[in-house]
């Protein structure tokens, strides 16, 4: 009878550990997959919103016209017809939307910090012109 319970005993500890064992790779294999996953998401976003200003840039590079308007724009607005006011309005408009969600990711956790960081310099940077700073003043976004 002793030895019964001595190996049901064994068994029933010998089960558990297995299930222990089993159980720890499971949480194990999880951990991977949710480190992996949350690297995709900050590769995702890096590229993302690094596209985005990329577009951008490339629009500049490529148009005579639009980069005079961003340079006048940061120089001196009022020089620009009410036309190129407005293009310049969106054009940073379209700058602080990708800098807010820089600033997003950053604080959740979703995004690269050193790239907020970054941008954040070039923000205050370009929020001293003359428009970007009205512009920087009438957006929720702080800097």
């Amino acid at each position: 009878m002793v030895s019964q319970c001595v190996c049901l005993t064994i068994l029933i500890v010998s089960t558990l550990t297995v299930r222990t064992y089993g159980i720890y790779s499971i949480v194990v294999k999880l951990a991977r997959q949710i480190r992996q996953n949350t690297e995709e998401i900050h590769s995702t976003n890096y590229h993302g919103v690094t596209d985005s200003f990329n577009e951008i840039n490339l629009a500049l590079a490529g148009n005579a016209d639009l980069a005079r308007v961003f340079r006048l724009g940061n120089e001196a607005y009022e020089k620009l017809s009410e036309d190129e006011q407005y293009q310049f309005d969106f054009f940073m408009h379209a700058t602080f939307r990708i800098l807010d969600v820089i600033k997003f990711q950053s604080q959740h956790g979703t995004g690269d910090t050193t790239l907020w960081e970054f941008e954040k310099k070039f923000a205050r940077y370009y929020a001293c012109g003359t428009r970007c700073s009205e512009v920087v003043a009438e957006t929720p976004l702080q800097l």
